[in-house]
């Protein structure tokens, strides 16, 4: 399958991090990845990416929204599954840990991708509480969201 996925997010460390294993996972997983960044307009602008990842010569796309800290509020927009600490049913942390409960929702949803580079990363650095959340996204998705991929799922086939 093939993939567009928005991201934006306020905590540029974590929001890079999650970026980068996201994109690592998917050239491991045979995808073709291409990512573009959007100009910030002002110096406390969230970082805005676009990652296309091809799986398939098919040109039929899923979109799938990851909004890290709540930006799009009321935002409704059909045929695309939007990830943000709302729909995941909790809210933005300080620590940022939500971070890696968005990233792991993605794993949920894109099952060809291997969560065992965020895993071993999160392990390196000995973050625990932020494997916790990526593990727990892991294990269920709420069910709007999983409406959301079922229906998604459905328009394609």
């Amino acid at each position: 399958m093939n993939y567009r996925i928005f991201l934006n997010g306020y905590r540029f460390s974590t929001y890079n991090d999650c970026i980068k294993l996201l994109i690592y996972s998917a050239e491991q997983s045979d995808y073709i990845v291409d990512i573009e960044g959007f100009e910030k307009t002002t110096p406390y602008s969230p970082a805005k990416n676009y990652i296309l990842l091809k799986g398939s010569s098919k040109e039929i796309y899923s979109d799938i929204i990851i909004d890290f800290d709540n930006l799009l509020i009321n935002a409704n927009y059909d045929k695309a599954i939007t990830i943000s600490p709302s729909t995941l049913e909790t809210s933005p942390l300080p620590d940022a840990v939500h971070y890696w409960m968005s990233i792991g929702a993605v794993f949920k949803i894109i099952s060809d991708l291997s969560p065992a580079y965020v895993t071993g990363y999160l392990l390196e650095k000995n973050m625990k509480k932020e494997l916790e959340a990526f593990n727990l996204s892991l294990s269920r998705l709420p069910f709007a969201v999983q409406i959301a991929v079922n229906e998604l799922m459905t328009d394609i086939e």
